[in-house]
């Protein structure tokens, strides 16, 4: 049975491998920051996203994240 990686928030739930983060996660994400994930998304490129993909993603993640953690991308 293949392993899932865990969310990207730092939850420990586990997330599906297309995924950054577990859909209950994303939900809490504000509409403009996911926005900005989508828009920036390549499936052409892979891992190598655009740094504007990045942000967004990070921006998304600091959202989430426990306090005090470190970011995870």
């Amino acid at each position: 049975m293949p392993t899932y990686p865990t969310c990207a928030c730092g939850c420990g739930r586990r997330r599906q491998r297309t995924h950054i983060m577990t859909w209950k996660c994303w939900s809490k994400v504000p509409k403009d920051i996911q926005d900005a994930v989508t828009a920036a998304y390549n499936p052409a490129a892979g891992i190598h996203q655009s740094p504007e993909w990045a942000d967004a993603v990070q921006r998304a993640i600091a959202l989430l994240r426990p306090a005090g953690t470190e970011p995870l991308l």
